[in-house]
């Protein structure tokens, strides 16, 4: 099952604080992590990435495996650090209030697959 970018926002109550691709894009997969080394060892190609870690290392992470987006969950706030490098190489950053472990069941729930 796939949920389009827009309907993962609404049902983990995201906030888009950056986004330069198309809300109609589909998600097929999600890959959690806070250790950015784990998702470089994973075939995470075209995934969500769901994360905690706020730093400019989780957008490389992102841009180096081709990630759709990013979801920074626990209501955690970029810094100019990131904001800049999210815009510099347009990768679409939501942000939710949710725990990790509950955005992840949220879209488990709703048939994401893991990457």
């Amino acid at each position: 099952m796939t949920l389009k970018l827009n309907q993962i926002i609404a049902k983990i109550d995201g906030k888009i604080f950056h986004c330069s691709v198309s809300l109609g894009i589909e998600v097929e997969r999600a890959w959690a992590a806070d250790l950015m080394s784990d998702v470089l060892a994973s075939p995470t190609s075209g995934a969500l990435l769901i994360t905690a870690l706020c730093s400019p290392q989780m957008v490389r992470t992102a841009e180096m495996m081709d990630m759709i987006a990013i979801v920074l969950v626990g209501g955690k706030k970029p810094d100019d650090s990131v904001v800049n490098l999210v815009k510099d190489l347009d990768i679409p950053l939501i942000l939710t209030n949710k725990s990790l472990y509950e955005t992840c069941g949220i879209l488990y729930y709703c048939g994401i697959k893991g990457a």
